[in-house]
């Protein structure tokens, strides 16, 4: 649907549906006319009933303060969110599975799936699990193109490998919580050994 409209660039056009408020980023052209992008809103609803998947099935039975911390931190900072909602989870050479535009989150959603499926088949610390699945691929946020979710931001060449960033990630959200969190617990060291070896 074309809709003429005297707005500028960069607004936020609601469009009222039969059943809900629906709202949909629109591009303008310079005749004013906004164009509605669905491919664009599809895959954001897509990231977005994913996301809250995410929480309410795993993030919010989490019961230890620094794991729920953790586990909800991709969701809370901007830039890491919007990245895991544009990468893929493999990349470059070796890219084979979940390579697409959001791969990574999808990825993550069918790891959390399987890990709760198998708790009880084996003894799993289950809050230990969750947060270690949300976090072991997050370094790639860092490394991979956000416009082009199968290929590399960095040279194949260079040190900065996605479990080595992952870590500092860590820190950095560790560093950002409540200063009583008590990071030389079994669980945060568990985590941090999880995260930097997960692919060994």
């Amino acid at each position: 649907q074309e809709l003429v409209l005297q707005i500028g660039y960069g607004t936020i056009v609601k469009l009222f549906g039969h059943q809900h408020e629906d709202h949909f980023r629109v591009s303008l052209d310079y005749g004013g006319i906004a164009d509605v992008d669905t491919t664009q809103y599809e895959h954001n609803r897509m990231m977005e009933l994913l996301i809250k998947n995410i929480q309410n099935e795993y993030v919010a039975f989490i019961e230890n303060p620094l794991l729920h911390y953790l586990a909800q931190y991709p969701f809370k900072n901007g830039k890491i969110l919007n990245s895991l909602c544009k990468i893929g989870a493999s990349c470059g050479k070796r890219g084979k599975h979940h390579s697409i535009n959001g791969g990574l989150l999808h990825h993550t959603n069918e790891m959390l799936r399987l890990v709760k499926s198998e708790s009880n088949n084996h003894k799993i610390n289950l809050e230990i699990a969750i947060t270690a699945i949300i976090w072991h691929d997050l370094g790639k946020t860092a490394i991979i193109d956000e416009n082009n979710p199968s290929e590399l931001k960095l040279s194949n060449q260079s040190p900065m490998d996605h479990e080595r960033m992952g870590l500092l990630m860590l820190g950095g959200a560790i560093g950002r919580g409540d200063p009583n969190f008590k990071t030389d617990s079994l669980e945060c060291r568990i985590l941090s050994s999880t995260i930097g070896n997960m692919h060994n």
